[in-house]
């Protein structure tokens, strides 16, 4: 069995403090307490109430970059790697919110521009992986693309609109409706860059 590393285990528990009291109501005390640590060596880990949500955040995107890359890799033809990758940047923070039971608008507001500033790094790193499918596709003759990197990022941009942050915390508590709403997304934002063939065309019209 893997021995976890101490700040797994502390952000496990700072994630689910989270989710039962929200940002305002999570208290170092209490993620001392939940992984039997003193408050001083807590402090040696992160430093900070901030420092420990945004070490929350950081390892979500971390993780939803990891997923991202490992479909990028996958033996799926670029149009289906493409599609999968556009829903789960969207279903992957879906289900990293869920079950807050204060909803996460009292952390977005506590921590905004720290979070503005993060929110570009992840939308920068989400963008290269997505540009590398895009310039796999176009070399295979399958998409057409003047600027991969300009492209993931448009794409980025359109699907953001369903991203925790930007949904209202009824729309957070019916996710069915989310992931019906990127499942019609994905593919059309797909067909956005497919490479127009002369078949295409007859088909169209």
């Amino acid at each position: 069995m893997v021995e976890r590393n101490t700040d797994d285990v502390i952000l496990d528990a700072a994630h689910e403090l989270l989710k039962e009291h929200g940002y305002r109501g999570m208290t170092m005390d209490e993620v001392a307490a939940r992984v039997n640590l003193g408050k001083g060596t807590l402090y040696l880990h992160f430093r900070s109430k901030e420092d420990l949500a945004l070490s929350c955040i950081d390892r979500g995107n971390r993780q939803v970059q990891e997923k991202l890359r490992t479909i990028a890799r996958s033996s799926l033809c670029p149009a289906e790697k493409l599609e999968e990758m556009l829903r789960q940047r969207v279903l992957l923070r879906l289900k990293a919110v869920a079950g807050h039971k204060t909803g996460i608008d009292d952390m977005l507001q506590a921590l905004r521009e720290p979070l503005r500033d993060r929110r570009e790094q992840y939308h920068g790193a989400e963008a290269h992986l997505i540009a590398e499918v895009l310039v796999e596709g176009r070399t295979l003759g399958a998409f057409e693309v003047e600027e991969p990197y300009e492209t993931a990022f448009a794409l980025i941009t359109a699907t953001n609109s369903l991203q925790p942050y930007s949904l209202s915390p009824q729309e957070l508590v019916e996710k069915v409706g989310v992931e019906q709403r990127i499942a019609r997304l994905a593919p059309m934002l797909v067909r956005s860059v497919l490479r127009v063939t002369l078949t295409n065309r007859a088909d169209v019209s």
